[in-house]
């Protein structure tokens, strides 16, 4: 299974383009008449090791009910070796710089029943490196020293996140409450 994802975030600017190939999925205990209370159909979508390596570098795991609307799902979410530089328009659109650099790691968990979420993650942002894209702007020197202050010892980035809210609230936005999250 192959994905792209791609989101053109200003109009003639470089898309944001992200490409998953050799994806598997399964599911299993497909039934639409098991009680409202239970998720037991399990799916998963991951992209398997590569090489000599163990790791998954997409994960995602859940137990859903197909036979209630909406449904209702618990998970996982995980990322290994995320390559940022993709996300560069995001950057660019809200604080002009470029991501030249940078991997994520991402351990994250999710619930939604009745259309309501909660969801939380934690992950460390590895190698980040930006460059403004103004030449000789006095923000460029505010944003490399707050990304300094950001940084732990080996220049890792912690991020925590904990997003709660209906998912059928218009006034609801998943990406801006984990943002200010």
């Amino acid at each position: 299974l192959d994905i792209n994802f791609r989101h053109e975030v200003e109009k003639g600017k470089p898309p944001i383009i992200v490409d998953w190939k050799g994806l598997r999925f399964s599911a299993n205990n497909i039934d639409t008449r098991m009680p409202a209370h239970r998720r037991d159909t399990r799916v998963r979508l991951y992209q398997p090791p590569r090489g000599d390596s163990k790791v998954f570098l997409l994960d995602l795991r859940a137990g859903m009910n197909l036979g209630v609307y909406p449904p209702s799902v618990k998970g996982s979410f995980n990322l290994r070796q995320f390559d940022l530089r993709p996300f560069s328009p995001y950057a660019r659109n809200a604080q002009e710089v470029e991501i030249r650099r940078g991997t994520l790691k991402l351990d994250s968990g999710f619930n939604i029943r009745q259309n309501y979420i909660i969801a939380t993650a934690d992950a460390v942002v590895f190698g980040l490196a930006l460059e403004s894209i103004r030449k000789n702007d006095a923000r460029k020197a505010v944003q490399l020293l707050a990304l300094n202050l950001l940084k732990k010892e080996k220049g890792e980035i912690p991020v925590k996140v904990r997003v709660e809210g209906r998912l059928d609230d218009p006034s609801f936005n998943l990406a801006e409450a984990a943002v200010a999250s």
